[in-house]
C-alpha cells in the first residue's frame, strides 16, 4: 500500500508541474532589533511575505545558537499613521507579517555584521545584516501616537524603526558640561530605506547639531555639551517616510572620539606615528607598531577608524607640494601617503617612466572612510595632461589609472579633489604605484544576486560578471559547488573576450525540495599554479572572500482563483463582497483565502478576514470592509491570496500560496460618502483623573441601516487606565452618552487622539462610522516633536 500511495504521489506530481502556476516566492523585510550585544539572548522579529505560519532561518558566521526555524506571531502590530492621499495613495505596498525568533550570541563571537535570510518551500530570501555588538542594546518599545520621549544611559546602542509614517524617536541622556558625546545611526548599512536625520537639542530644547548624511546617507555628529542638563536626540525620516521596515541602530557613546586618523595606513614590520583628528582628544598622535609578517589587507580597529596594512614601502607628503617644482620623487613599487588639507589644495607626486612599461596607479581613500572624492591626473614634463582618472567604477569615488608611457620621460601625478572648494586634515589618501608587468593577470567574479529559486522540473538562470584585471582575456572556466542531487547547471564558463555569462540551473522533477549554499568559483592559472578566485556575493563585508549563492529547490503551487472584471460603488465603512472560481490544477485539499501580503496598491485602511474554503469547493465569497475615513472618490484595489498545504512524493507537507494581482481578480471599488454620521458634542475632552465624565453623541443614519446600533470608544493599546461601557440604541434612538473613567495618575498616556465607532449589522450587513475625540491632560507637559 505504501508502495501504491507513492506511486500515486509521483503521478499527480507529474500532473502538477504540467499546469502549474508559479505561486509566491517568500521575501523578507527587516530583523527588529537588528543587532545585540555579545553575550546576551535576543528576542527578534522577522517582517516577511508569504511565510505562512513558520519559516527556516538562516545565518551566515558564528553567533551561538540560533532558533532555525520562525514562527508566526498571533498579531502583526500596525499603525495606519497619517492619511494617504491620492495620488501617493495609488503606489503599491507591502504589508509584512512579524515572525518570531529567539538568538543566542555568544560572549566571544566576533562584532560585525551577519547575513541572515529565510527559506520556505517555495523559496530562500536575498541576505540581510545583522550586528553583533559590545555596547549594552535596547529595543524601543513601540506606541502610536505624539512620540514620547524615552531615558536612556550612555553607552548603549538603541534598536528603532520610524513607524508609522512622519514618527519621529526621541532619545534622551543626561551630560556633563564639557562632555564629548557621538551620536551614529546605521540604517543605510542595514539595507533599511531610513534616510535618518540626526537632531539633537540642548537642555533648553535649542538645536545643538543636526545631520542628515555623514556615512553614506547615515548620519553622525559628535559635540560637546555646553552645558549640564538633559540633551535629546531626534530621528526621523527625511522624506517624512516611516514603515515596519525603516528600521535603524543609533549608537550613544561618551568621549573623547577619534574621527580620523594620519597615514591611513602603513607597511607591515614597521612602526608609524598616527596623527589623531577628534573632539575631546587627550593627545594628538599615537605610536603604532605593524608586526611583521601581518597580511595585507584593512584593519578595522582603530576606535573604529580603518586602517590598511600593505606589503609595499611608503612614503608621506612633504608640503609644500602643490605644483610639478615642488612635488616630491618616487618610484614604483610604492605606497603615498597624502591628503588634500585645505579647500583647492592639491598633491603633485613625480615619477620617471619608460616608453612602454605600463604603471598602475590605484588610489584609496573612500575605502578608508575618508570623504576625499578623488581626481587623479597624470602630467607629462611639459605640463600637458595625458591621463585621468575620477571613479574607478560607478558609483565608487576612488580612482585607477592604468597608464603606458608614449615616451620615456619624468610624469607628475596630481591628486585633488574633485570639487574645489572642499578639503581638510581628514580629506586623506593612499596611493599606490605598481608596475603593471608584475602585476598577475586576473579576474574578479560577482553574482547579480546573493539568492536563487529553482522550481522542480524547471530552470532557473543567474548572470555572473567578470572584472578582467592586468590585462587578462582569456577564458574564464566556472566551477558550482554544493549543488542538491537532482539539479545540475550549465553555461559554467565565461567565453574569451566576454565579460559576462549567464548560469542556467535545471531541477528534475523529483529533486529533493531543499536550500543549498552554492559556491561558484572562477578557475586561472599563473606559471603553472592553479588559481582561484570565488565569485562575490553581497555578504560578509571585511575580510569575506567571498560568500555563496543560496539555491532553493521550489514546490509549485498547482490552484489558483480567478474572477470577471468588475468595478463597483460601494460606501467607505461599509463591507463589499466579490465572487471568485477556484482552478485547482488537481489540487483537492482546503484553501485559506486572505488579504495578500503584497499590494499593488495603498489599501488605505481596508481589511478583511482568513477565511476557509472547504476541499472540493470550486468557487467562494471574500468580503472586505472598508473604513469611513476612506478618501470619497477613490478607486480602491484590493488583492487576495490563498494557501494550501500539498504534499510531494516523499511525504512531506508544504504550505504553498497564490497572489494575483491581475485587474479581473482584484476587488475594485469606487469610494461612496457614508450611510452613517456620528457626531460628537465635543471633539475634546478633559481627562478628569479619578473622575468621570460625559461625552453625548447623535448618530444619524440611512433609512435601510436598519436594527440595534452599538457605540464604542476605541482605545490604543499602549493607553492604560481608562474605561467606558459600550452604549447600544435601538432602530428609535439617534442620541445616547458613553461614560468616561479616568484612573488616578497612571492613567495614558494621552498621546493621540481617541476613536469613537458607531455600527450597525455583521458582517457582509455591517457599516460604521467613525469620530476623533482628543482628551485633554491639564498636568501633563507639551512635548516637542516637531523637526526644527
Amino acid at each position: 500500500m505504501a508502495t501504491c500511495g507513492r506511486l500515486c504521489a509521483a503521478l499527480w506530481w507529474l500532473l502538477l508541474l504540467s499546469g502549474s502556476v508559479c505561486g509566491d516566492e517568500p521575501t523578507a523585510s527587516y530583523i527588529f532589533p537588528a543587532g545585540g550585544q555579545r553575550g546576551t539572548t535576543v528576542e527578534f522579529r522577522v517582517g516577511g511575505h508569504y511565510l505562512h505560519d513558520g519559516a527556516a532561518f538562516h545565518i551566515e558566521g558564528a553567533t551561538g545558537a540560533v532558533v532555525d526555524r520562525l514562527q508566526r506571531q498571533q498579531e502583526t502590530v500596525w499603525f495606519e499613521g497619517p492619511l494617504l492621499p491620492l495620488p501617493e495613495s495609488q503606489q503599491k505596498e507591502d504589508y509584512p507579517v512579524e515572525h518570531r525568533g529567539r538568538m543566542e550570541i555568544g560572549a566571544d563571537a566576533y562584532p560585525g555584521e551577519r547575513w541572515w535570510r529565510v527559506s520556505t518551500s517555495q523559496g530562500v530570501t536575498a541576505g540581510m545584516p545583522f550586528v553583533v555588538g559590545d555596547l549594552p542594546e535596547i529595543t524601543e518599545q513601540e506606541i502610536d501616537g505624539r512620540p514620547l520621549p524615552t531615558a536612556v544611559t550612555l553607552p548603549l546602542t538603541v534598536n528603532g524603526r520610524i513607524y508609522p509614517r512622519e514618527d519621529i524617536d526621541i532619545w534622551t541622556f543626561e551630560a556633563d558640561a564639557g562632555e564629548v558625546i557621538c551620536c551614529e545611526v546605521s540604517a543605510q548599512r542595514l539595507k533599511s530605506p531610513l534616510d535618518a536625520v540626526l537632531q539633537v537639542t540642548g537642555p533648553g530644547g535649542e538645536t545643538v547639531v543636526r545631520c542628515d548624511d555623514s556615512i553614506g546617507r547615515d548620519p553622525r555628529v559628535v559635540f560637546t555639551a555646553v552645558q549640564a542638563g538633559r540633551y535629546a536626540v531626534r530621528v526621523w525620516d527625511a522624506e517624512q517616510g516611516g514603515l515596519q521596515h525603516y528600521v535603524y541602530r543609533l549608537t550613544l557613546q561618551r568621549g573623547p572620539v577619534v574621527q580620523s586618523v594620519y597615514p591611513l595606513g602603513a607597511q607591515a614590520g614597521t612602526e608609524v606615528q598616527l596623527e589623531l583628528t577628534g573632539v575631546g582628544l587627550t593627545q594628538s598622535s599615537r605610536t603604532l607598531s605593524i608586526p611583521a609578517g601581518t597580511e595585507p589587507g584593512f584593519r578595522p580597529d582603530l576606535a573604529g577608524v580603518p586602517f590598511e596594512v600593505s606589503e609595499f614601502p611608503e612614503l608621506a607628503e612633504q608640503e609644500p607640494n602643490n605644483d610639478m617644482q615642488s612635488g616630491r620623487s618616487v618610484s614604483a613599487g610604492m605606497v603615498l601617503n597624502g591628503r588634500i588639507q585645505s579647500a583647492g589644495d592639491a598633491d603633485y607626486w613625480i615619477v620617471t617612466l619608460q616608453k612602454g612599461s605600463a604603471v598602475q596607479l590605484k588610489l584609496t581613500a573612500t575605502e578608508l572612510r575618508s570623504p576625499l572624492d578623488s581626481l587623479l591626473q597624470l602630467y607629462d614634463a611639459a605640463g600637458k595632461l595625458v591621463a585621468e582618472s575620477d571613479n574607478a567604477v560607478d558609483g565608487q569615488p576612488d580612482s585607477l589609472l592604468l597608464f603606458q608611457p608614449p615616451e620615456d620621460g619624468v610624469y607628475a601625478v596630481r591628486v585633488s579633489d574633485r570639487f574645489d572648494s572642499r578639503g581638510g586634515p581628514e580629506y586623506s589618501y593612499r596611493l599606490s604605484i605598481r608596475d603593471a608587468a608584475v602585476l598577475r593577470p586576473s579576474f574578479g567574479l560577482s553574482l547579480a544576486a546573493d539568492f536563487l529559486n529553482l522550481k522542480r522540473g524547471g530552470e532557473s538562470k543567474i548572470k555572473v560578471s567578470a572584472e578582467r584585471l592586468h590585462g587578462h582575456s582569456g577564458a574564464i572556466p566556472l566551477e558550482v559547488r554544493g549543488l542538491p542531487p537532482g539539479v545540475v547547471v550549465e553555461g559554467a564558463e565565461i567565453a574569451a573576450g566576454r565579460n559576462e555569462t549567464q548560469l542556467t540551473f535545471r531541477a528534475e522533477a523529483a529533486a529533493r525540495v531543499c536550500v543549498s549554499a552554492v559556491e561558484v568559483c572562477g578557475v586561472g592559472e599563473w606559471n603553472g599554479v592553479r588559481m582561484e578566485y570565488p565569485a562575490r556575493v553581497e555578504g560578509p563585508a571585511t575580510g569575506a572572500a567571498g560568500g555563496h549563492l543560496w539555491l532553493a529547490v521550489t514546490v509549485a503551487t498547482p490552484f489558483r482563483f480567478v474572477g470577471d472584471f468588475e468595478t463597483r460603488y460601494a460606501a467607505r465603512g461599509s463591507a463589499f463582497t466579490r465572487r471568485y472560481r477556484i482552478e485547482r490544477g488537481g489540487y483537492e485539499g482546503p484553501l485559506r483565502v486572505s488579504l495578500a501580503e503584497r499590494q499593488t496598491r495603498h489599501l488605505q485602511g481596508v481589511t478583511g478576514p482568513v477565511i476557509e474554503v472547504p476541499a472540493g469547493q470550486n468557487e467562494f465569497e471574500y468580503t472586505v470592509n472598508l473604513p469611513p475615513w476612506m478618501e470619497i472618490g477613490r478607486t480602491s484595489r484590493t488583492c487576495l491570496m490563498a494557501v494550501g498545504q500539498v504534499m510531494t512524493e516523499d511525504g512531506h507537507s508544504h504550505d504553498v500560496s497564490y497572489t494575483s494581482f491581475e485587474q479581473n481578480d482584484q476587488i475594485i471599488v469606487l469610494v461612496d460618502p457614508g450611510r452613517m454620521n456620528l457626531r460628537l458634542e465635543r471633539s475634546s475632552l478633559l481627562a478628569n483623573r479619578g473622575g468621570e465624565s460625559d461625552l453625548r453623541f447623535e448618530v444619524q443614519r440611512g433609512a435601510d441601516l436598519a436594527g440595534p446600533l452599538r457605540v464604542e470608544l476605541l482605545l490604543p493599546r499602549h493607553m492604560q487606565g481608562i474605561v467606558c461601557e459600550p452604549v447600544q440604541l435601538n432602530d428609535t434612538e439617534t442620541a445616547g452618552v458613553l461614560k468616561l473613567r479616568f484612573g488616578g495618575a497612571g492613567a495614558g498616556p494621552l498621546n493621540m487622539p481617541l476613536v469613537v465607532r458607531a455600527t450597525v449589522g455583521v458582517g457582509v450587513n455591517r457599516t460604521c462610522a467613525e469620530s476623533p475625540l482628543v482628551l485633554i491632560d491639564p498636568a501633563a507637559d507639551s512635548v516637542r516633536g516637531e523637526r526644527d
